[in-house]
Parts: C-alpha cells; structure tokens; sequence
C-alpha cells in the first residue's frame, strides 16, 4: 500500500470533514480514523492501521477528484473500507506478514513445501527476535487475541506503557514495519550479530 498523501488531498479530506475549522476537522479525521481501525480488528484483519489509512487515503484522493457525496463522509469512508477489507481478504499473499503468527513459525506449525526455507525463516525469526525482545514481545501482545478481546488486551498494554491506544498504534505500526524489514534483511542473507548466550 502507498503512504503517499498529497497535499491537496489532505486539505480536501480536511475541508469535507470540517470546512469552517480546521482543528474539527483534525479532531474528525482522528475519530474517523479510530473508527476504521475498530472496524478492521472486528473483522479480524491482519493490518488494521495499514488498511484505515489505505480507506482515508483513497477516500481523500476522491474529494481531492471533486466527488459529489449523496451520504455522509462517514458512510462514504465505511463504503471504502469494505472495499478495501474484500481487496484484504483476496488478496492475503500481498499483505505484511502477521506478527501474531510468530509464535507458530517458531514453534514449527507453519506448513511449507521448502523444507529449507521453512528451516531458515525459523533461524531469522528467532535471530530477529532475540536481536529486539522488547519489540518482538510488543509485537505479540498487541496482536494477541480476537475481537472484543484484543482491543480490551491492548488497552491494558497501552495503560501499562502510559500511553494512549492511538499513541500504542503508531508504535506497533512502525515497529511491525522495522522487525519486517530486519526480517527481509536476515531472508536475504544479511548477518545479524549473535544474541548474548547463543551458540555459534
């Protein structure tokens, strides 16, 4: 998924969300974008920050294209996000790999016809949690559980790390991305530095 937002598509969104102010509008956007992640995890996607930002991204694409709304800009955006959920659940080989799965490839209940490359991805993602722990144990609590429990889960990880759930959001989120790039690296041969107490 792009990141990339224009300007002019940024200030759209702003402006259909609030055209008279634009700290309610900032305020929308945050609520909105709280809604769509809710309506991701009930749902039980794999990356529901990635995918609400993928929904207001393309949603202010199109008011930055001049669309004219028949609804609210709240229908409008949750008629996006099943959209966009329908592309997720086609289309599972081109999404991040999901951190709560972790714990299966380490453990060896993930099937893979290349026994070599099973073996491998077992070594770096171990390399690459021992390497970070904190991040990797992170990472597993904050995609822990389905449903009601999940967001009950980390509401209490936010509590204890003296956050907020959205300020815990944006740390997972780059998180995930930093331990899938280490990932990548590791896949690709790089060496990483044996962990304290590892055998060579």
């Amino acid at each position: 998924m792009s990141r990339d937002l224009p300007r002019e598509a940024w200030d759209a969104l702003l402006a259909a969300l609030d055209p008279e102010d634009p700290q309610r509008a900032a305020q929308a956007y945050l609520e909105l974008q709280e809604r769509l992640v809710r309506f991701f995890e009930w749902r039980n996607a794999a990356m529901p920050e990635e995918l609400a930002f993928e929904t207001l991204r393309r949603v202010a694409i199109r008011f930055a294209d001049g669309v004219e709304l028949t609804t609210t800009v709240k229908s409008f955006t949750l008629g996006f996000a099943r959209r966009i959920l329908q592309e997720h659940w086609r289309s599972p080989t081109e999404t991040e790999l999901d951190l709560k799965d972790l714990d299966r490839h380490r453990d060896g209940e993930q099937e893979h016809q290349d026994i070599e490359a099973k073996e491998r991805l077992a070594r770096c993602l171990d390399l690459c949690a021992k390497s970070d722990p904190e991040a990797y144990e992170l990472l597993l609590r904050f995609h822990k559980f389905e449903g009601r429990s999940r967001i009950d889960e980390r509401r209490k990880l936010a509590e204890e790390m003296g956050k907020t759930v959205n300020a815990l959001r944006i740390e997972a989120c780059r998180r995930r991305k930093e331990f899938r790039a280490k990932l990548d690296r590791c896949l690709d041969g790089e060496k990483f530095p044996s962990p304290p107490g590892a055998i060579p």
